[in-house]
């Protein structure tokens, strides 16, 4: 686009622009030995966009040639920006075949964004395609931001150079990276992703701050509002990798299927993608904080992954990192590690990491997990008040927490220095709900610290029954169930002085070391047992039977 001054030329009128478009049935840009395309917004005035667009017909871009998108570097106003686009409109299907795809938005100035847009639905292949918001500029409703988006479904294939976003800078906000999916009923997104490439999201660093929980930072983020998002990874050594930002506020990370289900796998196990999802290092306020998610707002969240590390953000507000969704089936073929490090706790938003339900209005729903993990589950609490590591519901509590997890390894819990680890409820606002947990290795419940714990006002069942294997628990550990169940080879040994359980059942299998002891608070009734060797039970409050004890 060219750089005359005069701004405000209207919606129907143009500034100096520079397009190739078409308002016939289709259009096509063949390219037959690669090459590129090179579109840059102007300057200055408004306006002075370079683009190319189909107005009535479908729009075809073959060939391979790279692609390269830059918003303008100065001027644009609200609604008059300095774009470089490639549109099509409602009527036909946009395709693009091409190599590398590069999408920026404008370094200065307002609304001068980089966007790839069908109204239709919109297929993309490329070799890898990186997507970065504007340096500086932009705005609340006039960011430089940097988009692919379709209309209705959406197909997006890259290889081995695969996905990246990141969000932009600046003393603003809202100059974002996104990809868009904004097709609603019988729509769907298909991300593939080849070669063992990555899809990798940086969340920006614009300073703005306080701008509102329905306003968008300098995020980086994949969104499908159709029925389905799906992502799909088809080579070994596949990775997501999804970093909050700093400085401001809402400079989000994160991929999220805002209607309909959200499926991210291999086409083979080994093919399955490491998951790394890290909380923003600064900035962030109440409502407002710089996180890193995996979202679903109502149909179920399947992951099959590889090795997946969660860990909340080293400083500021509310910089949490989470999978969360209302119903969960993840399956992890490797380590599950859960972190939380030193964000701090606002009071409506957790700056800690976790798996389990929606936690953050106006979305707060139950916890429903069904979780795998082909390797060892580790939980760390944080050095943040309130900021902690969990395996179910939010800080507010108060949502039924119904949790199986099925590990081949140790589960281990470990406290932080200022906030614990949990699986289930937190300790304000327990809710019902069964948490069963299996293991392969032990399961242990450490102490010192700020302490770790199992909640529910349901039942729990807790299974370390190979050979040699044990259920421990530090004294400042709590277990709070209905009835607990427990299985285990070696010994069983439950010492937390705030336990409080109502029904206590227990088994143990080796004759040497299959020892059970528990401390207890409140009525206890001890239920059917099998125990090879020494029984401990002390309790404040009363103590039946209510099932045969063989001991």
């Amino acid at each position: 686009g060219g750089s005359s001054a005069k701004t405000s030329v209207g919606g129907s009128g143009h500034g100096s622009r520079t397009f190739i478009g078409s308002e016939g049935d289709s259009q096509l840009v063949d390219f037959t030995l690669g090459g590129a395309i090179a579109l840059t917004g102007g300057t200055n005035g408004s306006r002075n966009f370079a683009g190319i667009f189909s107005t009535k017909g479908t729009q075809t871009i073959t060939g391979a040639p790279s692609i390269t998108l830059t918003g303008g570097a100065s001027g644009g106003i609200d609604l008059e920006g300095n774009n470089a686009f490639i549109t099509s409109t409602t009527l036909g299907q946009q395709t693009i075949t091409a190599g590398s795809v590069v999408v920026t938005g404008g370094s200065g100035g307002a609304e001068n964004n980089a966007q790839i847009f069908s109204g239709a639905g919109q297929t993309i292949s490329a070799s890898g395609i990186t997507l970065t918001g504007g340096a500086d500029g932009g705005g609340i409703n006039t960011g430089n931001f940097a988009e692919i988006r379709g209309n209705t479904s959406q197909s997006i294939t890259v290889g081995s150079g695969g996905l990246a976003m990141t969000g932009g800078s600046g003393s603003l906000t809202q100059n974002f990276a996104s990809v868009r999916q904004a097709g609603l009923a019988g729509t769907s997104q298909t991300i593939t992703v080849n070669g063992g490439g990555a899809v990798t999201l940086q969340c920006g660093s614009s300073a703005q701050s306080g701008i509102g929980s329905t306003v968008n930072g300098s995020f980086a983020f994949i969104t499908a509002d159709g029925d389905s998002q799906d992502l799909s990874f088809t080579a070994p050594g596949s990775a997501i990798s999804i970093t909050g930002g700093t400085f401001g506020s809402r400079n989000t990370a994160g991929i999220q299927s805002r209607n309909g289900t959200q499926t991210i796998d291999g086409t083979t196990v080994a093919n399955s993608p490491s998951i790394t999802l890290t909380g923003g290092a600064s900035g962030g306020v109440d409502g407002e904080g710089n996180v890193a998610v995996l979202l679903t707002a109502s149909g179920l969240q399947s992951i099959t992954a590889g090795a997946v590390t969660i860990e909340g953000g080293a400083g500021g507000i509310a910089n949490g990192a989470a999978i969360q969704g209302p119903q969960q089936v993840i399956e992890v073929n490797g380590n599950l590690t859960i972190t939380a490090v030193n964000s701090l706790s606002g009071a409506t938003q957790g700056g800690g990491a976790g798996i389990g339900g929606r936690s953050v209005a106006p979305i707060v729903t139950a916890t429903d997990l069904q979780l795998t993990v082909h390797g060892n589950v580790t939980l760390t609490g944080g050095g943040a008040a309130n900021s902690g590591a969990a395996i179910g519901s939010g800080q507010a509590g108060g949502q039924t927490t119904d949790i199986l997890m099925a590990v081949d390894g140790n589960v281990t819990l470990n406290p932080g220095t200022v906030s614990g680890s949990r699986i289930g409820s937190p300790s304000a606002n327990v809710a019902d709900g069964d948490i069963s947990v299996t293991a392969g290795g032990d399961i242990s419940l450490n102490g010192g610290g700020a302490g770790t714990a199992i909640r529910t006002t349901g039942n729990v069942t807790l299974s370390a029954i190979a050979s040699g294997k044990s259920i421990t628990q530090a004294t400042d550990s709590v277990i709070l169930a209905n009835t607990l169940t427990t299985s285990s080879d070696a010994a069983t040994t439950l010492p937390g002085i705030a336990n409080a359980v109502s029904t206590f059942k227990a088994t143990t299998t080796d004759a040497a070391t299959g020892d059970v002891a528990l401390v207890n608070t409140g009525a206890l009734a001890l239920g059917l047992s099998s125990v090879a060797g020494n029984y401990s039970i002390t309790n404040t409050g009363s103590i039946t039977t209510s099932g045969a004890l063989a001991l």
